[in-house]
């Protein structure tokens, strides 16, 4: 064939499979209303599955999973019978990758990681705002926040891999690669590894994976702001540091917040020293100047650490940061992860960084 010809017919074949692919996400999401319904009354038969993980009910799990998929597979039995008869081929497969990318979204938006309407979640908004991932908690904010028993965890366990299976069709759906490869699957299984944790052991989780909470991208004080905090093995202290404008005086205090009492069993990796110094004035709540954090992994050769600690306008979280957060702020009965939250939200208002 000429080279000409083949280049304008290469072309239209990518003109008409972005076409294909703009038609088949709009069409997928005309159905998101409905599978968001389907997602609510799922939420509803797992809240209803109580007791404890064990040999006695792990028989039952499999049979809960059926019967909590029950709303979403009856759609879909629908909906893919009559899609399989009617849609050219690539043109189906088009579709139930939008339809797989839309069910697995609602399952972590509506089932796994609901964020509730309480000051727990609007903390956790409030501190992200500026992160770059605003959108991703925003998601969150609908509905009632629950928390996942290792019972129902185990049901959506089992659930994802019958859905996992359902679209795969023996062969004739999507290649199972594409599936288990899946960024919305990856996602939705992270979360669910991280629900299982006890509040301990998703606090140590965390220290050990956030390595940049003094990030630039938190919104750093200038140079000139910064101050000199020197750091030593159990101590808490407060402080005057001179704002500059006459004798008008700040109190700074230092916090000290680590994840647990230190102790033989865990590495200093699993341990951290936040800083947060804040506008102390009679009348009025205390106002955050700058947060600060210095990992334990960083300074454990060293007896002491003497430091420069830029204050920073909040703590930067990355995409598993800010899961252990969700699932920790759901915890509203347990006080360790409510106090933990409320130390990671803290943030520095417009006010104090004019």
């Amino acid at each position: 064939m000429d080279t000409e010809a083949s280049d304008l017919l290469n072309d239209l074949q990518v003109r008409l499979n972005n076409v294909l692919d703009d038609l088949s996400s709009t069409f997928g999401n005309s159905f998101q209303s409905c599978i968001n319904d389907c997602m609510r009354q799922m939420a509803s038969l797992l809240y209803q599955i109580k007791g404890p993980l064990n040999e006695n009910t792990k028989n039952q799990v499999e049979a809960d999973s059926d019967n909590m998929l029950r709303p979403l597979m009856d759609f879909l039995d629908d909906k893919l019978t009559l899609f399989a008869t009617v849609c050219e081929k690539t043109v189906l497969k088009r579709v139930l990758k939008e339809l797989w990318r839309i069910v697995m979204t609602s399952l972590e938006k509506t089932i796994v990681l609901p964020q509730g309407n309480d000051t727990f979640g609007a903390q956790i908004l409030s501190a992200a705002k500026e992160l770059g991932h605003l959108s991703k908690l925003k998601d969150h904010m609908a509905g009632d926040a629950k928390s996942l028993t290792p019972r129902q965890c185990a049901v959506m366990d089992v659930a994802l891999d019958t859905i996992k299976q359902y679209f795969h069709a023996g062969g004739n759906g999507l290649k199972k690669a594409f599936l288990e490869k899946s960024a919305e699957l990856s996602s939705l299984r992270h979360a669910l590894s991280l629900y299982t944790q006890t509040t301990d052991t998703l606090i140590k989780t965390f220290v050990t994976t956030q390595h940049s909470q003094g990030s630039s991208k938190c919104g750093l004080m200038s140079p000139l702001e910064s101050r000199n905090i020197r750091l030593l093995p159990d101590v808490g202290q407060e402080m005057m540091l001179r704002s500059g404008c006459g004798q008008t005086y700040r109190r700074g205090h230092v916090l000290f917040s680590l994840c647990s009492v230190l102790g033989n069993q865990d590495g200093f990796e699993c341990y951290e020293v936040q800083a947060c110094v804040k506008d102390y004035c009679f009348g009025r709540a205390d106002r955050v100047v700058g947060l600060a954090v210095v990992q334990l992994r960083d300074i454990m050769e060293r007896g002491n650490c003497a430091c420069w600690c830029p204050l920073g306008q909040r703590i930067y979280m990355d995409d598993t940061g800010l899961t252990a957060m969700r699932i920790l702020s759901q915890r509203s009965n347990d006080d360790v992860a409510k106090e933990f939250v409320r130390l990671k939200s803290e943030t520095r208002s417009a006010e104090e960084g004019r």
